[in-house]
């Protein structure tokens, strides 16, 4: 396969999306869910990432595919079923804002320590969403 321009300038905002939250190689492949040799691949302009990986870039990286495949500028994800919900539990709402500000921090290492420890923290729930996740 031939790695056009275009296709590298898409690998490009790949890599620096992954080095702008603190991952390396490995981390962002488990984090997507493919191998570090494809995301190895992908990097050194061997091979194209699927339309799954970048799926799975764009929703555990919060960024658009727009911007992703085309570069518009408009970069970060918004999902339809985001909304404004009153939250009652004040627990919740801790951990929620928390967690908002973890992952709203200017610094990309504190974003990526926070995937992290809540992937460490939660690896049965979070497993177990992304499979449901996987089979809606």
């Amino acid at each position: 396969m031939q790695i056009t321009n275009e296709n590298k300038i898409i690998i490009d905002r790949i890599r620096d999306l992954r080095i702008k939250n603190g991952l390396s190689q490995a981390k962002f492949a488990q984090l997507i869910n493919v191998s570090s040799g494809n995301v190895g691949s992908w990097e050194t302009y061997k091979t194209l990432p699927g339309a799954i990986a970048l799926k799975n870039i764009a929703l555990k990286l919060e960024c658009s595919l727009d911007w992703l495949i085309l570069g518009n500028e408009e970069k970060k994800l918004i999902l339809p079923e985001q909304k404004n919900e009153v939250i009652f539990d004040p627990e919740l709402k801790r951990m929620i804002d928390i967690l908002k500000e973890l992952m709203t921090n200017e610094n990309p290492h504190m974003r990526s320590w926070a995937i992290i420890q809540f992937e460490k923290a939660f690896s049965e729930v979070c497993a177990t969403y992304d499979e449901k996740k996987q089979h809606a």
